[in-house]
């Protein structure tokens, strides 16, 4: 009895032996894995783009006329401009200021300052230094209420800061050199510097 049972035991696992070697289970394949998408560029990231804002400053204007004290105080108005950045981080751009002064002396004063100024520099992450040149105009007024006017040049260094997407904080420093003014028999000639704070926002 022990006999009979032993080979039908061994003949039910052959029987089930066989019938799963012949059976085919198929392999499993899982779904690929797709990267995410590549996030855009924010204005974080890029210093492309117009931009518009207000700055002051404080600033010194000398003569060369004998006896006359420089002009000094706030310069305070509004820029705007274009930068375009480069594959090598290098940005270029142009700009436009216009500005109100209050820096006088006893006999004279800048009013009024303007100028159109190309820049240079290189991004790095959110910051952005760069130099400038270009056109300036000023406006002056003497001691006897005459207006004097004269077409220069302004230079400089700045760097600015991205605080976020759209806004920018940035300081400078400027140079103007006038002469030539208009109606002055003196041939006056005008120096100036200016250290500015400057706040911007991006469209």
């Amino acid at each position: 009895m022990l006999k009979q049972l032993g080979i039908m035991s061994i003949a039910a696992l052959a029987i089930g032996g066989a019938a799963n070697a012949g059976s085919y289970a198929a392999p499993i394949i899982e779904a690929p894995v797709s990267a995410p998408a590549a996030p855009a560029l924010s204005h974080s990231n890029t210093w492309t783009g117009f931009y518009a804002g207000m700055q002051m400053s404080y600033s010194d204007f000398s003569v060369n006329l004998d006896g006359v004290d420089d002009a000094t105080g706030g310069v305070y108005g509004i820029h705007a401009g274009y930068n375009h950045q480069l594959h090598n981080n290098m940005v270029i751009g142009g700009e436009i200021t216009f500005d109100h002064s209050s820096a006088d002396s006893d006999v004279w004063q800048v009013e009024r300052l303007m100028t159109v100024r190309a820049k240079v520099g290189y991004a790095h992450n959110k910051w952005l230094v760069y130099g400038l040149a270009g056109y300036a105009h000023v406006r002056t007024e003497g001691a006897d209420r005459a207006h004097g006017k004269s077409g220069g040049a302004v230079f400089g260094i700045g760097a600015d800061y991205a605080v976020s997407d759209k806004w920018l904080v940035g300081g400078s420093w400027e140079g103007y050199r006038f002469s030539d003014f208009k109606n002055d028999p003196d041939n006056m000639e005008v120096d100036g510097g200016s250290v500015r704070f400057r706040v911007s926002y991006r469209f």
